[in-house]
């Protein structure tokens, strides 16, 4: 029988990542430092799984602070306070968004449902253009694949609905704006000249798809599980 899971606990059997993280904020120890941290505790878990007999391996089930804000991160959805000015997002300006800095506050945090986890709240609008601006789910993929060639490992993502719904729309209420559509898809609208995104499958098949578009651009994701390629399709002229 095949067997499958969704997550696991990051922080490490020591709190590893926790006092990583601490150290790190803290400014006593590197970026190399904390990133060697994340290193050895997914491969401790990956081992882990492979060990349980897990046949389907989940990865980008790891986070330095939320997989929402890493969603947002992968999605470039940074507010303009944070002065990001484009390309791979860093840890600096990931961390500004998670937890603040000097000149400007953390994005909104709040309870994930009716639980004690707290994510941190995506703020959408009709002025958010989207980019590929993350390559962490592709990165930890190919990182899972290298550590174990006899196993098959899937790359997750946070649903396209879910993250619709638990998205700031530019006027303090949960659910995103009327002009942006977030969705999963088997196809995009024909309007907007784009590729179809592979239909979501069982785990281990290729394929799930994040369409999203607004006034400004649409950017259709796919994240191919076999081949471990997240492809920025074509936009729209806005």
């Amino acid at each position: 029988m095949a067997s499958h899971i969704v997550g696991y606990p990051r922080m490490g059997p020591k709190r590893e990542l926790k006092f990583a993280l601490e150290s790190f904020w803290d400014g006593k120890s590197s970026t190399e430092d904390l990133e060697k941290v994340a290193t050895d505790l997914r491969s401790s878990i990956w081992k882990q799984m492979s060990e349980a007999g897990i046949k389907y391996i989940p990865s980008n089930t790891f986070s330095y602070y939320d997989q929402v804000l890493d969603t947002t991160a992968m999605l470039g959805a940074v507010l303009e306070r944070y002065s990001w000015t484009g390309g791979e997002i860093g840890l600096s300006t990931y961390f500004s968004m998670a937890r603040g800095n000097a000149s400007v506050p953390a994005m909104e945090m709040t309870k994930w449902f009716d639980t004690n986890y707290h994510f941190i709240v995506p703020e959408l609008g009709p002025s958010t253009k989207f980019t590929y601006a993350s390559h962490k789910a592709v990165s930890e993929y190919k990182e899972a694949k290298a550590h174990s060639v006899s196993h098959k490992f899937q790359a997750l993502l946070a649903s396209s609905n879910t993250f619709y719904c638990i998205t700031l729309g530019g006027n303090g209420e949960l659910g995103a704006p009327p002009s942006l559509t977030i969705r999963s898809g088997v196809s995009a609208p024909p309007s907007t000249g784009l590729d179809s995104p592979p239909s979501a499958t069982d785990p281990g098949e290729n394929g799930v798809g994040l369409f999203l578009r607004n006034a400004k651009n649409t950017l259709v994701f796919r994240v191919d599980v076999l081949e471990a390629e997240l492809i920025s399709m074509k936009k729209n002229q806005a």
